[in-house]
């Protein structure tokens, strides 16, 4: 076949893939505060601005009112993850009270929540996993997918990852654990109205909705779905009536790590005021110098990442300033910055493997909570 042939196939080709994307019926903007999920509570999900608490009582199996605030960072979620094992061993990780999470700590939370008896199925899957376990590249490496479709890859090995390990018996016993008053929250971004939206799992999980296992899922895949490299994630509304969509990604595009305690005083739901706040960073809060070639893509990328980072240390000096004007104890660990990388693959089972044996060893020796937020 001479060149000619194979140059007029291929923008054939190129063609008929940007008129193969999926048809939207967008939420109208004067719509968005009306659109709910067909069957579900309203007090499912909430605009961050209008989170409100709904504790109804304190847990009768605790009296460490604790919250654990897991941040996004992709494989680096391997380190919270050795952290969280570790500080089992110390024997004096708490029965959190609330925990958040958003991207690769939206994943991580569930199980945190739950409690130790899932340790072991994190360390399984933050130390085995590898790429063809979270997405499938798109075609031509990925290149028409950012040009014309919706993302560089798609993640149906990850929602099948999300559906294997958030079985319905994990969801009843987080449906069991809201009931006595206990709260998980995810957060996701919804980009067409630019706003931070806060899910109340426990809330999905005890909503006695058949489709509730699944929304549960599809939530966690939302808060993962990091924007250009995976696909959004479109959840059916309705408002008014009438049936859209909802197009939603990863949390981390408006906030790093989030934990709006001080929404449980303001709203005097809570008969008790939360003791301690962890916050696990899946990744350094420390600048990273690193020479970027003059290339749009590198350009755009690392200017991205530091943006999200700029976003981190935004987000720890709120959350230690409000805890430091309530008097709630607070503590966060970090991957330490004279860390190095020794590989540059992405989800590369043997680095994930060496940032959960790092956070378990600090997870472990209980004396690597940082109890100011210092950016070095």
């Amino acid at each position: 076949m001479k060149q000619k042939e194979l140059l007029v196939i291929l923008i054939i080709f190129i063609v008929s893939v940007s008129g193969c994307a999926p048809v939207r019926h967008a939420v109208p903007e004067p719509l968005i505060l009306k659109a709910t999920l067909p069957g579900m509570p309203g007090n499912i999900r909430v605009f961050e601005e209008d989170f409100t608490p709904t504790v109804k009582q304190n847990p009768k199996d605790s009296n460490d009112y604790s919250l654990l605030a897991l941040s996004g960072g992709g494989a680096s979620g391997a380190f919270g993850a050795g952290v969280l094992c570790g500080w089992t061993k110390t024997e004096t990780r708490p029965k959190f009270q609330v925990v958040t999470g958003i991207s690769t700590g939206a994943l991580i939370a569930p199980l945190a929540f739950i409690g130790p008896e899932c340790d072991e199925e994190l360390k399984q899957i933050y130390t085995t996993i590898k790429p063809k376990d979270i997405f499938n590249v798109n075609g031509l490496f990925g290149v028409l997918g950012i040009l014309y479709g919706e993302s560089y890859a798609d993640t149906k090995p990850l929602s099948l990852l999300i559906a294997k390990t958030m079985t319905q018996e994990k969801i009843d016993v987080i449906a069991q654990e809201y009931a006595k008053g206990r709260r998980l929250y995810v957060g996701t971004t919804y980009l067409d109205a630019q706003r931070f939206v806060i899910w109340d799992m426990g809330a999905i999980a005890a909503s006695k909705n058949p489709h509730a296992a699944e929304i549960f899922r599809k939530v966690l895949l939302a808060s993962a779905a990091f924007p250009g490299l995976f696909p959004p994630v479109c959840f059916d509304v309705e408002a008014d009536g009438k049936k859209y969509d909802e197009m939603h990604v990863d949390g981390g595009t408006i906030t790093g790590v989030f934990s709006h305690f001080k929404s449980f005083r303001v709203a005097g739901q809570m008969p008790y005021k939360l003791s301690n706040i962890y916050v696990i960073k899946n990744g350094r809060v420390a600048a990273e110098y690193k020479q970027v070639k003059r290339n749009s893509l590198k350009i755009l990328n690392h200017s991205f990442l530091t943006l999200m980072k700029t976003q981190t240390w935004n987000d720890l000096y709120r959350i230690y300033d409000l805890a430091k004007d309530d008097k709630i104890g607070f503590s966060y660990m970090c991957i330490p910055s004279d860390y190095v990388t020794e590989s540059t693959k992405m989800f590369d089972p043997v680095e994930m493997k060496r940032l959960f044996d790092m956070g378990f060893e600090m997870g472990k020796a209980g004396d690597k909570w940082q109890k100011t937020v210092a950016i070095k």
